[in-house]
C-alpha cells in the first residue's frame, strides 16, 4: 500500500503538476512538498490536503485514510453534537467487531439515507 506521499506524487505526476506548480497552488513550500513525497515530512494540514484531493480530482476520504486524519467536517459534527462523540466511536467499534462487508455498509448506510 502506497504512503500518503507516494500517493501524491503519483497522482500529480499522472496530472503533469511540476513538484513547485503544485505546491504553490496547494499553499505550502516546494521543499515541504518533496519532503512530504518521500516520507520524510509528515502530511499537511487537513485544508491542504483537501486542496490537494480537489487539483488531483483524487477521493478526499482516502487521503485522509493516507494522511491517518479526519476530514474537517467530522470534527465538526464532534463539536456540535455531543451525542456524536459518544455514539460515532461506539458505533465503528461494533461495525469492526463485526466485520461487516462492503455490502452490509452500502446496506446500513442505504437504510440511514431513508430516515
Amino acid at each position: 500500500m502506497e504512503s500518503f506521499g507516494e500517493t501524491i506524487k503519483r497522482l500529480r505526476k499522472k496530472k503533469k503538476y511540476g513538484l513547485r506548480k503544485f505546491a504553490i497552488e496547494v499553499g505550502i513550500s516546494a521543499t515541504y512538498l518533496s519532503k512530504m513525497e518521500r516520507g520524510k515530512d509528515p502530511p499537511p494540514a487537513e485544508d491542504k490536503i483537501v486542496k490537494m484531493a480537489e487539483l488531483l480530482g483524487a477521493d478526499q476520504n482516502k487521503l485522509f485514510a493516507l494522511a491517518k486524519k479526519l476530514p474537517p467536517e467530522f470534527k465538526q459534527a464532534f463539536i456540535k453534537n455531543p451525542t456524536y462523540t459518544k455514539r460515532v466511536p461506539e458505533f465503528l467499534r461494533t461495525a469492526t467487531e463485526k466485520s461487516l462487508t462492503n455490502e452490509e455498509w452500502k446496506k446500513l448506510i442505504e437504510r440511514i439515507k431513508k430516515k
